[in-house]
């Protein structure tokens, strides 16, 4: 488009202006100044200049444009602009970004600095959304929707867009990371900000509870890998940026800095943003900028503790023993220590003569009174009172805590008791999956814990059941001689209950949480239970309802149609539920968010050559998929269950260079994801071997990092793989399994 130096440091004042076919539209940044008409339909719009900004926030968009718009409390224009025939899907967006824009103008305490903000639906655009100043554009499926069929993840994700888009006018655009090494100043505040924006807009959907299952969990598990890299990771090319637009940039950095807010309060926290914002406004900055602001309006001494979170890879674990109990009750002694938290289990290597050493935020609860007081040392002491105890209480840092068999088994007690709040319910889940994992716990303690959630009401603590129940179900599906025994236990003595409790149909008062939760325990009945006869007729019956509807005010929600498709497709004899799905994902009338859940479920069709046609959506060719979208018949099949994990592998190898082909051009990333997908799915060593030797053969330049965490996460799996068939067998675990059912 132009000449210039290409770097986030080199900021400057951009003067636009664009010829176009006087039928069409031209966006920029900023508002036009004036139009000329000019000879053979043709007409000059020239820009008013941008404020002094990183060239990577230009933007100009040329088409045919439907739009809505509203204004903020103080008078800004906001518009949303779409492909023509779709503006009135942007009214759900339009009304969270008019109240996100005045919250931020509240909060930073700075003004929105332009005279107006677009927000653009794209057909077709590699990103979720990129934050140009001025004139964001989104893919539509996170800027769209049919407000009355909307699924409930769907909502939240449109409006966590938004906000984390909206929140980068101020941290990324007004200030700006120094050089890519710094990406999680503007990633990493952009992910926390978004969450804290919808729980102002939205408290209803307890939104933080939603942050730990999604984002924080993300972070934590990429970054217990090897091969995983510090916050601040060095880039000596602007191309290796590529690679770290991750979840450590993205959800480890926002973890970070929700541990800051923690740690200093809500207030103080705020005003040293606010000090940032208005001291180094159209410039540059690095992440000790951000720490000195915090430092001065909070005393504390932040610098130490903070490089330890973002200058070194990986995260701690808290090892919490009981060395002594009082004779008379009521208190224990107990030795904490921390380590290198690593997926497989391994050991920390020494660097030089030294282990990795973090700062921790203790965060004792609950009633805890040190709350501020940090872990620096390898070991320290602690005094345990009367009742249970759960360090990282509200899990606001990211760190896992791996407590003895004794304090466990208390905390288990105290999440049957209703006394753990759901957060922590979350916490204690996620880390029980991970140790398991490692081998730090045994088989028979994770399912003890997850027995004591039967009877669970919170959907965000669902949200996390289902993340620890998939594993499981996955791990048994490839293991085969546990698999009907789990299956059973968890889907007659936790799922069908739970079902039959939020019910199939929805009600005209529930709320949005009830409906997620529905959607949230379909979605593992559909994966545990999905020949039960009951639920495969009410799944019949709901699709071909769906199907045969004359509008698309349809009476199936959206955030349930992906488990009712996938039910259907499992139990059909004929292939026409499949070719319906497939000739109703070209129609042009549907929602995308529609067509993403075709896309997924078309690959629990039973037949090998259905399979191989649903991959090839991803090829292109006229029955394919946007580039854009190329994931989701890949995730379908690879996801079903272990022949099709293992068919998605062979089809990338045959199909690699029309894959290849079609990607040419467009970000590295999407074909990291295709490979993720691909790859990724079979939890076996000789697997993990054959796929790095692949790609030693097949290099992808941009991707080496991405590819060996792919093998890496492999190898884990398949440890966790032997070790999980290991410990399902046995009198003992038969015995735990029979308790589900009581």
């Amino acid at each position: 488009m132009l000449p210039c130096w290409d770097e986030p440091s080199r900021k400057a004042v951009f003067a636009l202006s664009v010829v176009v076919p006087a039928e069409l539209m031209a966006v920029s940044n900023m508002p036009a100044a004036s139009e000329t008409t000019l000879e053979r339909g043709k007409r000059r719009i020239t820009f008013l200049d941008t404020p002094r900004m990183s060239s990577y926030l230009l933007a100009l968009a040329v088409g045919r444009f439907d739009t809505i718009q509203a204004q903020t409390v103080n008078g800004t224009l906001i518009r949303v602009l779409t492909m023509p025939g779709q503006a009135a899907q942007g009214t759900f967006a339009l009304s969270v970004a008019a109240r996100a824009l005045s919250y931020y103008e509240e909060y930073f305490g700075v003004p929105f600095p332009l005279p107006k903000l677009d927000m653009l639906a794209a057909p077709d655009f590699a990103a979720g959304a990129m934050e140009n100043w001025g004139l964001v554009i989104y893919r539509e499926v996170d800027l769209l929707c049919n407000e009355t069929t909307v699924g409930v993840a769907r909502k939240v994700r449109i409006a966590t867009v938004v906000t984390h888009e909206l929140s980068h006018m101020w941290f990324g655009n007004l200030v700006t990371m120094e050089w890519w090494d710094q990406l999680w100043l503007n990633e990493g505040f952009a992910n926390w900000m978004q969450t804290q924006a919808v729980d102002v807009l939205f408290p209803e959907w307890h939104i933080w509870e939603q942050y730990v299952v999604e984002e924080q969990s993300r972070a934590l598990q990429l970054d217990a890998l090897r091969s995983s890299h510090p916050v601040e990771v060095p880039i000596r090319r602007a191309k290796e940026v590529d690679e770290v637009f991750d979840a450590i940039s993205y959800c480890k950095g926002g973890s970070v800095v929700r541990m800051v807010n923690g740690v200093l309060g809500k207030e103080l926290f705020r005003k040293g943003l606010g000090l940032y914002m208005r001291r180094f406004a159209y410039r540059n900055t690095d992440s000790t900028d951000l720490w000195s602001c915090w430092e001065e309006v909070s005393g504390m001494p932040l610098m130490a503790m903070m490089s330890s979170w973002t200058k070194q890879q990986g995260f701690p674990v808290l090892m919490v023993n009981e060395t002594k109990t009082s004779r008379t009750g009521g208190s224990s002694r107990l030795l904490l220590s921390q380590r290198w938290f690593l997926a497989d289990g391994s050991e920390e290597p020494e660097e030089g003569n030294h282990k990795k050493l973090w700062q921790i935020p203790l965060l004792p609860g609950p009633g805890g009174t040190d709350d501020h007081l940090i872990m620096e040392s390898p070991e320290m002491r602690w005094e345990k009172k009367d009742g249970f105890l759960k360090f990282n209480f509200g899990q606001v840092a990211p760190y896992r805590v791996l407590y003895d068999s004794s304090l466990y088994g208390s905390l288990s007690q105290a999440v049957r008791n209703g006394q753990v709040n759901a957060l922590d319910r979350i916490g204690l889940l996620l880390d029980a999956l991970a140790f398991a994992k490692q081998g730090k716990l045994p088989m028979a303690q994770l399912l003890g814990l997850v027995s004591a959630y039967k009877g669970e009401k919170s959907t965000h603590v669902w949200q996390a059941l289902s993340e620890v129940l998939s594993t499981l179900h996955r791990m048994a599906s490839f293991a085969e001689s546990s698999f009907s025994a789990l299956t059973d236990a968890v889907g007659n003595g936790m799922l069908r209950d739970a079902l039959q409790e939020v019910g199939i149909a929805a009600s005209a008062k529930e709320t949005d949480l009830t409906r997620h939760k529905r959607a949230l325990i379909l979605r593992l009945m559909a994966m545990y239970l999905p020949k039960d006869k009951a639920l495969a007729e009410e799944a019949k019956l709901r699709f071909e309802r769906w199907l045969n509807a004359q509008d698309l005010q349809d009476t199936l929600p959206d955030d349930l149609k992906t488990s009712i498709f996938k039910i259907v497709l499992t139990n059909a004899e004929t292939d026409a539920p499949y070719n319906a799905l497939r000739r109703y994902a070209r129609r042009t009338d549907i929602p995308q968010a529609v067509r993403l859940s075709i896309y997924t479920a078309l690959g629990s069709a039973k037949r090998k050559d259905l399979r191989m046609k649903t991959l090839d959506m991803a090829t292109g060719g006229r029955s394919g998929v946007r580039l854009q979208d190329i994931m989701y018949p890949v995730q379908g099949v690879s996801q079903a269950d272990p022949d099709g994990a293992q068919l998605a592998w062979r089809w990338f190898i045959q199909r690699r260079r029309s894959i290849m082909a079609r990607l040419k051009g467009a970000n590295v990333r999407l074909l990291g994801v295709v490979i993720q997908l691909a790859a990724g799915a079979v939890p076996d060593k000789a697997h993990a071997n054959a796929v790095e030797a692949f790609f030693q053969q097949h290099p992808v330049p941009g991707l080496e990092r991405s590819i060996a965490q792919v093998v890496e996460n492999v190898r884990t799996d398949a440890k966790f793989m032997m070790r999980f068939e290991d410990e399902m067998q046995g009198e003992e675990m038969k015995e735990l399994l029979k308790g589900f059912e009581l």
